[in-house]
């Protein structure tokens, strides 16, 4: 996944006004446990794209794991980066088992 992010960040760089490219960097973000800088990209595609339904669903999932993360870091007693990588975890294993979903 990092080289992935690298990728998505370099055609950023050469083409920044396409919506699709953010949004692919911002799904890797969120499955690197980044759901902050996942967020920002989310919200670069929809200042381009508006009305993307998947940005919106993306922005959503970011902000709902940036959440966790603070709930987590708070309540457990965690310091900041142990919840991101508890949160990144679990969406980790939460996207297995809906791949896995879908392909049954």
């Amino acid at each position: 996944l990092p080289e992935a992010a690298e990728a998505y960040t370099k055609s950023i760089e050469a083409r920044p006004g396409r919506a699709d490219v953010h949004e692919n960097l911002a799904r890797v973000l969120l499955g690197l446990g980044r759901p902050e800088e996942a967020a920002a990209r989310y919200r670069e595609a929809l200042a381009l794209q508006p009305a993307s339904a998947a940005a919106n669903a993306g922005l959503a999932n970011a902000l709902l794991m940036l959440a966790f993360v603070v709930i987590i870091a708070k309540m457990a007693g965690r310091p900041y980066p142990e919840a991101v990588a508890l949160v990144a975890q679990l969406t980790h294993l939460l996207l297995l088992y809906q791949a896995v979903r879908t392909q049954s």
